[in-house]
């Protein structure tokens, strides 16, 4: 939601490119347009870029960067994550967000990382292609069993503190 996005230093100094230009009058439009289809959103007038952004745009054009972004940062750390079946529906409401808004821009939607990504260390941005699709295959064709066999794996483990559980169990998981 910001004029200008600079780059973040994720510890090991900033990348040699420029901080990114942000359009407030594309993204509130949009913003508004989630929050009415039901998702809960975060807005920020200050944001720093990361790797999230400068691993792959320079694979795809040169600074200075000739567009402008609207970072869209989903929680995939903290419990509960979004099922796949609910990034799907945020990415509808974001595509019927676009083409209703009424202005005569072309848009493009980028989505990075990847289950295997690194973000700290000597594999630092770094994604594991072959398994990521692998992955995302699995879950396209068993999603409920792959769910369910992860489920019942980490109810293995032994509780810290023993409680009851959505799992049904005294795992420790809610």
């Amino acid at each position: 939601m910001a004029e200008h996005f600079p780059q973040a230093d994720e510890g090991y100094g900033p990348r040699p490119f420029p901080g990114m230009d942000g359009d407030p009058a594309f993204a509130w439009p949009l913003a508004r347009a989630l929050v009415r289809d039901g998702f809960d959103l975060t807005f920020c007038q200050e944001l720093e870029l990361d790797h999230g952004v400068y691993s792959w745009l320079p694979y795809l054009m040169d600074p200075p960067w000739p567009l402008k972004v609207l970072p869209i940062a989903v929680n995939m750390l903290m419990q509960p994550t979004p099922t796949p079946q609910r990034l799907r529906a945020l990415g509808e409401s974001l595509r019927r967000a676009i083409l209703n808004d009424g202005a005569d821009h072309d848009v493009v939607v980028l989505a990075t990382g990847g289950m295997s990504h690194q973000i700290h260390g000597t594999r630092f941005g770094l994604t594991n292609e072959k398994w990521d699709r692998n992955f995302l295959e699995t879950i396209e064709s068993g999603m409920d069993e792959l769910i369910a066999s992860r489920w019942r794996r980490s109810c293995r483990r032994p509780a810290r503190k023993p409680r009851s559980s959505a799992c049904g169990t005294r795992c420790g998981h809610r």
